[in-house]
Parts: structure tokens; C-alpha cells; sequence
């Protein structure tokens, strides 16, 4: 797998930012609001496998979906708050 900052200590913390030197494609690349996923493919498989990429995709979505649950377990009871307010 083709990745940035393999030298990196990948398990120095499981954040979002941290990690996003080990992939080839940085995080703000999904923050355009034209974001296209045919040009963010287009553009990367020129760097890395197509299996690569999807590998990476793969665990960069379990990274952002474990931080999304540690948060709301974190902040359980304020999201409840939230949730029966707007009810």
C-alpha cells in the first residue's frame, strides 16, 4: 500500500489528523463543496493503485466512524438533551 509518512508512527493517536499523513489523499480533499469522486479517483490512481486507494478510503471511513461513536458516547447525555428539545 502507497502511503505518506510511512516512516510515521501510525499508533502514536487514532485522530483524524494524525492519520491523515499516512493515506495519499489529505482530509480538506473531501471539504470542497464541488467535491467529485470520479476526480478525486482520476487524480489519485495516477499516485497509487486503484486497491490501494480503495484500501485507504476503507480505513480512513472506520477511523471517522470510531471517532463519530466515541464521540457520541462521550457526549451521550448531551445529545439527549439535544434530541428531546427539538421534539
Amino acid at each position: 500500500m502507497v502511503l505518506l509518512g510511512e516512516g510515521r508512527d501510525s499508533s502514536s493517536s487514532s485522530s483524524t489528523q494524525d492519520d491523515s499523513h499516512r493515506y495519499i489523499f489529505q482530509e480538506s480533499d473531501f471539504e470542497d463543496e464541488n467535491f467529485n469522486a470520479a476526480s478525486f479517483v482520476a487524480r489519485f490512481r495516477r499516485v497509487a493503485p486503484l486497491d490501494s486507494l480503495k484500501d485507504q478510503l476503507r480505513i480512513y471511513s472506520a477511523g471517522l466512524k470510531q471517532q463519530l461513536y466515541e464521540i457520541i458516547n462521550r457526549d451521550y447525555t448531551n445529545f439527549i438533551k439535544i434530541a428531546t428539545k427539538v421534539l
